[in-house]
C-alpha cells in the first residue's frame, strides 16, 4: 500500500441525500443604522456577519426558490442599550481597526 491510500478498513461510506430544494449562501449587505428591514427567503438561516469592502453583509443559508418575507436587523454598539425586539443573536463585527464593535440581531417584529 501506498502512503496515499486510506486502508478501506478506516473508510466511512458516506450518503447525500436528495433534498427537494437545493440551498445555497447569498450575502445580504446592511446599513449601519440601528433598526432596518431586509428581504430574505422565508426559510433564510443566518450564518455569520462580517464586513466585506468596507459594507457589512449577513450570510444566510436560504432555498433560493423560497418565497420572501421581510426580516427586521438591530445593529448595537458595544455599550449601548438594546432594542427589547433585538431577540436572534446574529454575530459580532469591528470596523475603524477594531476601535467600534457592533452586535447584530435580528427581531420579530418586520411587517412589510
Amino acid at each position: 500500500m501506498d502512503s496515499k491510500t486510506i486502508p478501506e478498513e478506516l473508510t466511512i461510506p458516506v450518503r447525500w441525500e436528495q433534498s427537494a430544494q437545493q440551498e445555497t449562501i447569498w450575502k445580504f449587505p446592511v446599513s449601519l443604522v440601528g433598526h432596518q428591514t431586509i428581504e430574505v427567503p422565508c426559510d433564510a438561516v443566518p450564518l455569520c456577519v462580517q464586513v466585506q469592502h468596507e459594507v457589512v453583509c449577513i450570510w444566510y443559508r436560504v432555498s433560493p426558490d423560497a418565497p420572501a418575507q421581510f426580516r427586521s436587523i438591530y445593529i448595537h454598539e458595544t455599550g449601548h442599550d438594546l432594542s427589547p425586539n433585538a431577540r436572534k443573536y446574529i454575530g459580532t463585527f469591528q470596523i475603524r481597526g477594531g476601535r467600534l464593535v457592533f452586535h447584530v440581531f435580528e427581531g420579530m417584529d418586520a411587517s412589510k
